[in-house]
């Protein structure tokens, strides 16, 4: 048995954003810049496999099987993980981050995906800011 290698990307993908109407947020829960925002993001994962590749696992036999506990082997600098920047064509411009952080990752032992790469379980979590973008920013109008 061998510890899968390759390159891992996790990233959090806003998918849709819209104005939550003010009527129907509490006065009381109003944000400090009066902006509210709903959103909807889609978790991409994908896996570069530098190993070799194997017969898929029928998803049968996927049952049961023992995990294996890849972060501790993850090589990753948190300070560097990128930010998702996203400038919203409103008034005001709002300029949404979002930035997603790997917490764990775990090995099926011995499965693999319909591409015999091995199957990879994250955990992750995201961080979401916006904030009135007061001056353009890369050429935006």
């Amino acid at each position: 048995m061998h510890t899968p290698q390759g390159i891992l990307s996790v990233a959090d993908v806003v998918t849709n954003v819209g104005k939550v109407p003010d009527d129907i947020i509490p006065p009381n829960q109003m944000p400090p810049e009066g902006i509210s925002v709903g959103m909807g993001t889609r978790t991409v994962v994908s896996f570069t496999n530098k190993g070799q590749k194997h017969k898929p696992t029928p998803p049968k036999q996927l049952e049961d099987k023992p995990l294996s506990e890849l972060t501790n082997y993850i090589i990753t600098d948190r300070n560097h993980e990128p930010w998702n920047t996203y400038i919203l064509g409103v008034q005001p411009t709002l300029l949404l981050k979002t930035r997603t952080i790997l917490s764990k990752a775990t090995w099926v032992k011995d499965c693999y995906t319909e591409l015999g790469d091995p199957l990879i379980r994250i955990n992750h979590s995201t961080i979401h800011t916006i904030s009135n973008q007061s001056a353009p920013e890369g050429g935006m109008q």
